[in-house]
């Protein structure tokens, strides 16, 4: 018979298989997203005040772009690099390989999203609806893998994607220098084709080729029946049956396993985040 200590350490074995041990819980995450907001908002500030706030954008942008892209080159070039491997492309990475300097630069990018989405707020020259969905799902994507490591490696090797920015960035600067204009069009366009399509679908091929079994492996270690068991999965079904004895929250959720237990089945009730702040309502809702 193993202990409740032994099962726990071979499931948090099989876990590492799938989502890694990175990000590192020593990583100062919070402080370095507010410093990087802190950082690209003192550069917007201080430039030149004739140029709009339209083109110091740019100039902030370009540099973000600048520093992603040196920070995946430097990561190629320094560490190894196994996309085949699940809990290094799906997952947050292993500590120990160079994973755990990825997640210095997805902070630092989700805090040049901040600034940048605050410009837009601030700023209605710099706004588009277009952009403001753009980086509202980014920052919820890379705040997801920084806090549960799903596919956060993914997100820092897609941070090459940049290099197309670069350009871009410059040549709505120098629209009214056509020559200038024409070099960062043509540019743009070399650029979009290499980190856009060719770099980003490999990354993307590899992530989506090993879904199938990150989610095998979430599933066989529970984590996959805990995300089902979200009020978000679950809100509608759980609401009207309660648990009840008719045992419908069961039949119409696969993945839940009935306890049969009273006391468990109040356990699952508290699990699932749905239960009412009124003494004992619980234990009328789960008998």
């Amino acid at each position: 018979m193993f202990s409740s200590s032994s099962l726990m350490l071979f499931v948090d074995l099989d876990r590492i298989q799938y989502l890694g041990n990175s990000p590192s819980p020593d990583v100062p995450i919070f402080t370095i997203i507010f410093l990087s907001t802190i950082a690209h908002s003192f550069i917007f500030y201080f430039l030149p005040s004739s140029l709009a706030p339209l083109i110091k954008s740019y100039v902030v942008s370009t540099f973000h772009a600048i520093v992603c892209i040196l920070s995946v080159v430097n990561f190629f070039s320094c560490y190894s690099v196994n996309l085949k491997q699940i809990n290094r492309i799906a997952g947050g990475g292993i500590y120990g390989t160079g994973d755990e300097v990825m997640t210095y630069s997805i902070c630092y990018s989700f805090g040049y999203f901040t600034y940048d989405l605050l410009l837009m707020l601030f700023y209605k020259s710099v706004r588009t609806k277009s952009a403001l969905i753009h980086h509202i799902i980014i920052l919820v994507g890379l705040f997801s893998g920084i806090m549960n490591g799903i596919c956060h490696s993914c997100h820092f090797y897609l941070l090459g994607e940049e290099l197309s920015t670069i350009p871009l960035n410059l040549k709505a600067i120098y629209q009214n220098r056509p020559r200038l204009h024409k070099v960062f069009t043509y540019l743009f366009v070399i650029s979009f084709v290499f980190s856009r399509i060719i770099y980003g679908s490999i990354i993307c091929g590899y992530a989506f080729r090993a879904a199938p079994q990150f989610i095998q492996m979430a599933s066989n270690v529970g984590d996959l029946k805990k995300s089902m068991f979200h009020p978000d999965a679950n809100f509608s079904i759980q609401v009207g049956t309660s648990f009840s004895p008719s045992e419908s929250a069961y039949k119409h959720c696969p993945w839940l396993s009935d306890p049969v237990s009273i006391d468990r089945r109040v356990a699952n009730f508290h699990d699932s985040k749905l239960h009412c702040s009124v003494f004992r309502y619980e234990y009328a809702a789960a008998t």
